[in-house]
């Protein structure tokens, strides 16, 4: 099921970015396509979109499942792990050597 709200933002969203515009139509308000959004659509299929969208996918599929508990736990193993890697080299000075 869809939500409204989501689907009222998404439109709010395209029209505020020039993809969509919003007409009155006998029918309703009828919604458009504007220039910017061939353009934009032949983005979506670059290989860099189509590759991000393997990974958003594959992140949703590995930690959508997770209690929260369990999110909180790996969260922090990594981020400590993280933290350690990136950590400055701290260089010896003449007074440590000798």
């Amino acid at each position: 099921m869809v939500r409204r709200g989501l689907v009222q933002a998404g439109l709010r969203l395209m029209i505020s970015r020039f993809l969509v515009s919003r007409a009155p139509h006998a029918q309703g308000i009828l919604y458009q396509a504007e220039e910017a959004a061939g353009p934009f659509l032949d983005n979506m299929r670059a290989p860099y979109i189509v590759a991000l969208r393997e990974r958003a996918e594959w992140a949703a599929s590995v930690f959508d499942p997770l209690e929260p508990a369990a999110l909180d736990a790996m969260v922090n193993r990594l981020f400590k792990a993280w933290t350690v890697e990136f950590q400055p080299v701290q260089l010896a000075t003449h007074g440590d050597l000798f």
